[in-house]
């Protein structure tokens, strides 16, 4: 049961309520979302292979679309030309194997790219970082919006249409223009919907 209590008074009291009043500074404390290792390490490498992956596109298409301008730079296996692409994982061959640089002719560099844009083993490539950006992602799915995976899925199947055939120029460049968009816009989501705690620190 219970009874309520009148303590009776000759004089005026002051008013006396356990209701909570209004928060004060010092009353405030900062509570942060626990980040475990397992996922800062799964954000960190997605964000990782992101970025390479944005930074390898970038260069392959920029390398693509001045193959056959005629200047001249690249068809006649441009040393630094090939050793950038060779250094950021952009071709395939192996250097002790791969035929000296200075007897590439436009198109045999233009193969050896694409074969790089589209073959995801092979480590550093396009096609690769990619990849593992997308299997990263899937470890703290959690931690993503809708619309991130949304992006995440789309580009997937941009990596996945492989033919029986090796893709064109222009199917190539497609590819590049359609893989730079979902990354560009996966880090905008990530810009705009996630929680600005560690995880996102180590993103």
């Amino acid at each position: 049961g219970s009874k309520d209590t009148w303590v009776l008074s000759e004089r005026p009291v002051e008013r006396v309520t356990l209701l909570p009043g209004r928060l004060r500074p010092e009353d405030i404390e900062r509570s942060e979302r626990m980040v475990s290792s397992r996922a800062a390490e799964h954000l960190f490498w997605m964000g990782r292979y992101a970025e390479r992956c944005e930074n390898g596109a970038r260069l392959m298409r920029a390398i693509l679309t001045r193959l056959h301008d005629g200047d001249g730079l690249i068809a006649d296996g441009s040393r630094p030309i090939v050793e950038i692409g060779r250094r950021n994982g952009l071709l395939t061959a192996p250097l002790e194997t791969a035929p000296a640089p200075a007897t590439w002719s436009a198109q045999q560099f233009e193969d050896e790219l694409i074969r790089g844009l589209i073959d995801d083993r092979t480590m550093q490539g396009v096609a690769y970082n990619a990849a593992q950006t997308v299997r990263v992602a899937d470890a703290v799915r959690d931690r993503l919006s809708t619309d991130n995976w949304r992006v995440l899925n789309r580009m997937a199947e941009t990596l996945g249409r492989k033919g029986p055939r090796r893709p064109g120029l222009s199917e190539a460049l497609e590819s590049l223009d359609q893989m730079i968009l979902s990354l560009v816009a996966i880090g905008g989501l990530e810009m705009a919907h996630m929680t600005r705690d560690d995880g996102w620190r180590f993103m």
